[in-house]
């Protein structure tokens, strides 16, 4: 199936995946239903068990501050534990839009989500391990959101120029069918009027004697 357009890294509301995912357009899909992976992770954005989570990374309230970008902590126990849960929870979601996006994306759009997905597991396995801290994991995960919308852009150019040159295809095919249904058709019957030739004009002449060697002719 052709695949939607997508304006930005379609992931989630998950804590720590990043930006809001915001829904395709385009393709006519208005009665397209939502990624289940969006639709899970969106339930999931409340939950008090990531409440630790959210204080670092200003989920639900408005982006993150400057000054935890700037944060030179790695997680607490608490927030490992935390992490850790949110890992499970957010892997789970993105199983259930598996179907979906094969359904409904084209294999580039999808390789990208994935890989969005997988990589975000990552970084967050880095921060958990102490790696690096929540300022370094917040300013990654921009780059990362920023390469995947890259790469989304891309996939979308790719699949618009497929379906318009599907497009293009089947208005052509539709214009040779109905060529050739012209050509097998006979010709259509023009019916002439026959002309009908003008009456024969008879003329009647009648020649009177007036005296004298003068006569009067009269013609009709």
């Amino acid at each position: 199936m052709m695949g939607l357009k997508f304006s930005a890294a379609l992931v989630v509301v998950a804590v720590l995946a990043g930006c809001a995912g915001r829904g395709p357009m385009g393709f006519g899909n208005a009665a397209r239903p939502e990624d289940p992976t969006r639709t899970c992770n969106h339930g999931n954005a409340g939950d008090a068990r990531f409440a630790p989570l959210r204080a670092r990374t200003g989920t639900g309230m408005g982006g993150p501050t400057l000054a935890m970008r700037a944060s030179k902590d790695t997680p607490t126990e608490e927030e490992r534990r935390a992490l850790n849960i949110w890992t499970v929870a957010y892997q789970s979601c993105v199983d259930m839009g598996r179907s979906f996006r094969a359904a409904y994306l084209t294999p580039a759009q999808a390789a990208w989500i994935e890989a969005h997905h997988s990589r975000t597991v990552g970084l967050v396995a880095k921060l958990y391990a102490g790696d690096i801290t929540w300022g370094a994991y917040l300013d990654q995960r921009d780059a990362l959101e920023r390469d995947t919308d890259m790469g989304l852009a891309s996939a979308n150019e790719a699949a618009a120029q497929a379906q318009a040159a599907q497009a293009n295809a089947e208005a052509a095919r539709g214009l040779a069918i109905m060529r050739a249904i012209q050509a097998s058709s006979p010709p259509p019957v023009v019916y002439q009027p026959v002309p009908v030739p003008p009456m024969p004009r008879t003329i009647n002449c009648t020649t009177m004697p007036m005296g004298a060697g003068w006569t009067n002719t009269q013609c009709r």
